[in-house]
């Protein structure tokens, strides 16, 4: 079975149709790319496929939970437990520590105390964070935020990745950085679907679908 698959998928806004009778698959274990020119969809489609936002007309299938309305339990279940999403908007928690931001995505997992702290600790020395733990996330610069909001998402446990222009905000290393930690994750077994509008980028993938 998919673990996404959209039929007919409608998303308006006003007037204006957005996704038009979209059709969009993604097999368990692909790296799919989505790719297409500014305001064709790219961010409208994520937010939906993280049910995060809602649509007009279709079917929309997760995971095999069918047509999951955004805010309910159902959506809010997968969400915490089986979908990472690493959005535009980084939703951190400014006044709290860059350690305890990532601690927060641990919570609810079977991981042993010790454990999660080492994870921590390989994640933020595997993105350039080593040091910046015990700083607030309002001190940090926009790259550095961008890093902690990515080092979230590959913390938390979950079988899907929705990445709405992860790397929109880092420089070339750190974009080599996070991809190359996006395809070792797939490697594993993770299914993960980019929005990008760099052809570099979806080049990692192993499909492009173009809006």
């Amino acid at each position: 079975m998919a673990i996404i698959e959209c039929k007919g998928l409608v998303k308006k806004y006003g007037a204006r149709s957005v996704l038009n009778q979209l059709d969009f698959t993604v097999e368990p274990g692909e790296m799919v790319a989505v790719m297409g020119k500014s305001g064709c969809g790219k961010t409208t489609l994520l937010n939906i496929l993280g049910l995060v936002d809602g649509y007009d007309a279709g079917n929309y299938q997760i995971m095999g939970h069918q047509n999951v309305k955004v805010r309910s339990k159902e959506a809010m279940a997968l969400s915490k437990n089986r979908i990472n999403c690493i959005f535009q908007k980084n939703h951190l928690m400014d006044k709290e520590t860059v350690f305890n931001n990532l601690k927060t995505v641990l919570h609810s997992s079977d991981m042993p105390k010790d454990k999660q702290d080492e994870a921590i600790a390989k994640m933020l020395k595997d993105l350039n964070l080593e040091g910046l733990e015990n700083v607030k996330v309002e001190c940090l610069s926009s790259q550095e935020r961008q890093r902690v909001a990515i080092a979230r998402a590959l913390l938390k446990p979950g079988d899907l990745i929705i990445a709405d222009e992860p790397t929109v905000m880092l420089d070339e290393q750190d974009e080599s950085i996070v991809m190359n930690l996006l395809k070792k994750l797939n490697q594993m077994g993770k299914t993960i679907v980019i929005g990008t509008h760099k052809k570099e980028l979806a080049s990692n993938a192993t499909r492009i679908v173009y809006l």
